[in-house]
């Protein structure tokens, strides 16, 4: 073959210049793994738009013409659809959109930008009576804008550009190369902040997309009996479904088992509640009360849509909490899927999984003498894990707050214990009955199977409380192992590693001892200053303490207040601090915790 055919057949495929980009794209993301460190961050694209007030304007135009006369609970719904607002939605709705796996519909991407475009290019080429080429070209300033008033997130400007590109085939009369399209895409976006590569926004959208494009036509090959409509719907779904499940596990630890069903039964309701919700908007610049009619007709389908959500939310087990899994079990579950997509041998493929889940299966059993302590970043509370060499878990206290509307087990300790592999809990420790010890234990006990819970002998006007009555409610409800300690308890995982309770009236203070370290949970007793330990928690979130502080390598307060006093380590300026010993050395790694922006 000459050298020039070879050179081809390498970097071309039917024609196109396919693969040169994607082995770019490749090449940039790999660096910017390499050296993530180094980039630096640029303005943010939706604090830009906000220093537009035309931009902002237009976005207030659009959302009270489409939901003009809407219910509060209607109006918000549209808005969170159209325009990706989703402040004024109930948290409830949105626990069941994400329940569910439909909350992709309240993130404007992909299937927006799509029905925007469809939209106009109709009123264009069908009303305005334009040739292709014009409505086209027109129709890019379109997507542009709209791309702009809805923030310009990372799965808006993926989409934007996709649009852009088949736009301009459109216009130069040449074949789009969907794949083609996505990697230019993520160039263009990474190429203006390559920090964009470690948005969770960026990746789901990339991800979704990348497996509609690679899964949907083999999916809709075996579901052609189904008719054209139907497996074309059920294909796009699967397709973007399986390839963003285990980042969807990994960031937010939920595995919906009615999302396709549910995707099914919204999606094509939702494009509809688009289109006319567009259609409303020009309608009531025209005519005001035909447009109203529309909204009058829009606010039905929302309703039937909620119930649509609310009706797959109420399914038996419709979703599972699941723990973040290993990299190991990622590039497996990928790796499953690309030797699929290729069609390579099934045997093949046998061997290959098989000695991947025996390297995984040895690897878990491996020994090891590590013990880890983290001290939680549950900001004015306790909360602190313990994982023990054999990987059992013991929760001490559960953190909590005043706000209502913010549940610290739900958002910070739950996620926590999930990105660390933990499903089940031996053992929850409650040191004693404040409310920022005892709040986030609620969702602890809903959310995982708890082995036992440990309490000291409570006064009774401590029981009282609300918060207490449903803490105690819990434990009988799940048929949790209660038992009281009173002090001198001690349990012993073996003669080196040990916890023993120091006998605190009313409350539990304890030392967990590993061989030649140790460390002191305080609580919020001050009594124990003389007691010595590698590690020491600081009582009472460091409020009440004054003078000499006990010996110890290292002080640990929990805090929403950054101490003055640099000697101790705080969760408020550290974030979540973990220990880890083999019972000799010790060491310490302060982590900023970014969790997902689950539903606010």
């Amino acid at each position: 073959m000459p050298a020039r055919e070879s050179w081809r057949a390498v970097f071309y495929f039917k024609g196109m210049d396919v693969r040169p980009l994607r082995l770019i794209t490749l090449a940039y993301i790999v660096i910017i793994i390499l050296a993530s460190r180094w980039w630096p961050p640029v303005t943010d694209p939706a604090a830009a738009a906000a220093n537009r007030p035309w931009i902002q304007a237009l976005e207030k135009n659009l959302a009270d013409n489409m939901s003009h006369g809407l219910s509060a609970e209607t109006g918000a719904l549209l808005r969170g659809i159209m325009l990706g607002e989703k402040t004024e939605i109930s948290r409830a709705v949105k626990e069941m959109f994400s329940n569910t796996g439909v909350m992709h519909i309240l993130a404007v991407s992909g299937m927006n930008v799509g029905m925007v475009a469809v939209f106009f290019f109709f009123i264009f080429t069908r009303i305005f009576r334009l040739h292709r080429k014009p409505a086209s070209l027109i129709l890019i300033l379109v997507v542009i804008l709209f791309g702009q008033v809805t923030g310009s997130q990372a799965s808006v400007n993926r989409a934007v550009v996709m649009a852009i590109v088949g736009l301009v085939a459109v216009i130069l009369e040449r074949d789009r190369d969907m794949l083609n399209s996505l990697c230019l895409a993520a160039l263009l976006l990474l190429a203006y902040d390559p920090r964009n590569l470690f948005d969770i926004g960026f990746q789901l959208s990339f991800a979704a997309t990348l497996g509609i494009i690679l899964f949907t036509p083999r999916i809709q090959e075996w579901l052609k009996s189904t008719g054209k409509i139907i497996s074309s719907t059920v294909a796009v779904t699967l397709g973007a479904q399986l390839a963003v499940t285990p980042l969807i596990i990994y960031y937010f630890h939920k595995f919906s088992l009615v999302s396709p069903l549910a995707n099914l039964a919204v999606v094509p309701l939702v494009g509809v509640i688009t289109v006319i919700g567009f259609s409303s908007y020009f309608l009531r610049i025209v005519f005001a009360p035909l447009g109203n009619l529309v909204i009058f007709v829009n606010h039905y389908l929302l309703l039937l849509l909620l119930a649509a959500v609310k009706f797959f939310d109420r399914w038996p087990y419709a979703f599972i909490y699941v723990a973040a899994p290993g990299v190991l079990a990622i590039v497996l579950y990928y790796g499953i899927l690309w030797w699929w997509h290729k069609g390579y041998r099934r045997r093949y493929l046998a061997f290959g999984v098989a000695g991947l889940m025996a390297l995984g299966l040895t690897r878990a059993g491996w020994p090891t003498d590590q013990l880890r302590v983290s001290f939680i970043d549950v900001g004015q509370g306790d909360s602190i894990l313990v994982r023990l060499p054999d990987r059992s878990a013991l929760l001490i206290d559960g953190g909590g707050g005043l706000r209502p509307d913010y549940n610290v087990g739900e958002r910070r300790v739950a996620p926590f214990l999930w990105s660390q592999g933990v499903t089940g809990i031996d053992t929850v420790l409650l040191t004693h009955a404040h409310y920022n010890h005892v709040q986030g234990l609620l969702a602890v006990l809903d959310r995982f199977k708890v082995r036992e819970v440990i309490i000291p002998e409570f006064p009774a006007e401590d029981l009282r409380q609300d918060y207490m009555r449903e803490f105690m409610s819990g434990i009988k409800k799940k048929k949790i192992y209660l038992v009281i300690w009173r002090g001198g308890e001690r349990i012993s995982w073996n003669d080196d590693l040990y916890l023993e309770n120091l006998g605190t009236p009313g409350m539990i203070v304890s030392r967990l001892v590993y061989k030649e370290r140790s460390f002191l949970f305080t609580s919020d007793s001050t009594g124990c200053l003389a007691t010595g330990a590698s590690v020491w928690q600081v009582p009472s979130h460091g409020k009440d303490l004054a003078g000499e502080l006990p010996a110890a390598e290292y002080r640990v307060v929990s805090s929403r207040v950054i101490p003055a006093d640099n000697r101790f380590l705080s969760t408020a300026r550290d974030g979540t601090i973990t220990f880890a010993s083999n019972g000799g050395d010790l060491q310490f790694s302060p982590l900023k915790i970014s969790l997902p922006k689950r539903v606010k």
